[in-house]
């Protein structure tokens, strides 16, 4: 078993530490053209485990659902799990996207996440 990522899974990787959350809907208006994000862990909460975003533009970070728990759980299955894997690929290449909001058929919000590349 590997202690480091166990300690992550539990702990997390100290993404948030020093930083801000913004809410989604604030990340949204303030950065309309998108943002970097260049760091990632999974937080846990009453309703589950749930994805975390560090940015680029400010010491903030960010969580949401919808595209952001696709591309989280894309980005778990490839890494096998490996957090660390993941955020040393986000150091190596950050990955730029715009995140929108759209109301679904039902009447529910469905946050939207499309790749901004250069």
């Amino acid at each position: 078993m590997d202690l480091e990522k166990a300690m992550d899974e539990a702990l997390g990787t100290g993404l948030r530490d020093g930083r801000e959350k913004i809410k989604l809907d604030d990340l949204i208006r303030t950065y309309p053209d998108g943002v970097t994000i260049v760091g990632f862990e999974m937080g846990e909460g009453k309703k589950g485990a749930f994805p975390v975003f560090a940015m680029a533009e400010a010491q903030k970070y960010f969580s949401g659902g919808g595209d952001l728990k696709i591309l989280a759980d894309k980005w778990l299955a490839v890494s096998e799990g490996d957090i660390t894997a993941i955020n040393e690929s986000l150091r190596k290449k950050p990955t730029k996207v715009k995140i929108w909001k759209v109301q679904t058929n039902s009447g529910n919000t469905y946050t939207k996440v499309a790749r901004i590349r250069d």
